[in-house]
């Protein structure tokens, strides 16, 4: 368990993720990756005297289920006396909905860091969605520059996790009491 904070700690040191002090907004889904990001925030805030703010769409497409990952956010929030924001909203449009569902979430998580004055938003990309990512890209002609990875800091957008496995994610969320 200590290790994977270590592996991330140092990720956020060799990339320069952020500086003490720095306020960030995490954006939560509720689904493991992000429950491991702010579960490990959350046991470096003191260290690095961080201000984190968490974040959360609801976007319910997945009726009761999506209330049910608001309502644990919630929580999630409430035991790290985090503050939350989220964002309940309606999709009309199944069309590009991965898409449309991406777009959605930035402009709120960016919303949220310019009205709070925050400096950075924490996504939890991880190893494996680095390689769907690079997959992906393949399959749709993308050329060299389209090749390139996801990136550990890209403007205001931070992936501490992207040297993290899925496996290591779940075993880290097993061993901490949160099963998935």
């Amino acid at each position: 368990m200590k290790n994977l904070v270590k592996t991330i700690q140092n990720t956020i040191f060799q990339q320069g993720l952020f500086e003490r002090g720095a306020k960030i907004v995490v954006g939560v889904s509720g689904g493991p990756d992000s429950t491991c990001l702010l579960d490990v925030l959350a046991k470096l805030a003191p260290k690095y005297d961080l201000q984190i703010l968490v974040a959360h769409v609801n976007y319910g497409l997945r009726g009761r289920d999506s209330e049910e990952d608001e309502e644990f956010v919630r929580d999630l929030a409430k035991k790290y006396a985090f503050q939350i924001e989220v964002l309940t909203t309606k999709i009309s449009s199944k069309q590009n909905l991965e898409s449309n569902l991406r777009d959605i979430r930035y402009d709120f998580f960016e919303k949220i860091r310019r009205a709070h004055k925050f400096d950075l938003i924490a996504v939890a990309h991880n190893s494996d969605d680095q390689v769907e990512t690079y997959l992906m890209r393949i399959i749709r002609g993308a050329g060299l520059q389209g090749l390139s990875a996801m990136r550990y800091k890209n403007g205001k957008i931070i992936r501490p996790l992207l040297n993290v496995s899925r496996k290591e994610i779940l075993s880290y969320l097993n061993k901490t009491d949160r099963t998935y």
